[in-house]
């Protein structure tokens, strides 16, 4: 998957009356003092994105796994509890 998004860390940067967020290459976003939460939120993005990703490329595998052994594994068991109990 291609990243279009600026490349590296992210960081907030302030004066008396600005925030803003910059990579080390590139200026990111300018935001009011008074909203330094968004300009965090921000930067964090590319860290969230990455988070993302790794949970869905994981409930991929996890998803594989429970379609496969963890299914045939769960009927074993149910027809075992069928065999037991009629």
């Amino acid at each position: 998957m291609e990243t279009k998004h600026t490349q590296g860390e992210w960081v907030v940067k302030s004066n008396s009356e600005l925030c803003w967020v910059e990579s080390k290459t590139h200026h990111i976003a300018t935001v009011s003092f008074s909203n330094e939460s968004n300009a965090k939120l921000i930067a964090a993005a590319p860290d969230l994105l990455d988070a993302c990703k790794r949970v869905d490329s994981l409930y991929s595998e996890v998803e594989r796994i429970v379609s496969g052994e963890v299914l045939e594994m769960l009927n074993h068991v149910r027809n075992a509890i069928k065999k037991a109990t009629t």
